[in-house]
C-alpha cells in the first residue's frame, strides 16, 4: 500500500472492492433513472404539444363554424325584418282598404 496509509486486511480489501462495485451500481442506477426521466420528459412533451395542437385545430374550426353560423343566423335575422316591414306595410294597406269600404258602407 502506499506510504501513510493503513495496510488492510483481506477481508477489508474484499469488503471496500464490494463497496466500490456498490458505488458503481449506484452511479449506473442513477444513470439510468435520469435517462429514462429525460425520456419520459422528452415523451410528456411530445404528447403534450400534440394535444395542444389538437386543441388550437379543434379552437380554429369551431371559431369558423360559429363564424358561418353567425353569418347565417344574421342573414336570416335581416330578411326575417324585411319580411316584417313588408307584412306591416301590407296590413296597413289592407287595413286602410278595410276602413275606406266601411266608410262607403256606412
Amino acid at each position: 500500500m502506499a506510504e501513510g496509509r493503513e495496510q488492510l486486511t483481506p477481508y477489508v480489501t474484499k469488503c471496500y472492492g464490494h463497496l466500490e462495485t456498490l458505488r458503481k451500481r449506484k452511479r449506473q442506477q442513477e444513470e439510468q433513472v435520469e435517462t429514462l426521466v429525460e425520456e419520459t420528459f422528452g415523451q410528456i412533451e411530445s404528447i403534450m404539444h400534440e394535444i395542444m395542437r389538437g386543441l388550437q385545430e379543434r379552437h380554429a374550426s369551431s371559431h369558423v363554424r360559429f363564424e358561418a353560423s353567425d353569418n347565417k343566423l344574421t342573414s336570416s335575422l335581416r330578411a326575417h325584418n324585411r319580411m316584417e316591414k313588408k307584412l306591416k306595410m301590407i296590413a296597413a294597406i289592407l287595413l286602410r282598404e278595410d276602413d275606406g269600404e266601411q266608410e262607403v258602407d256606412n
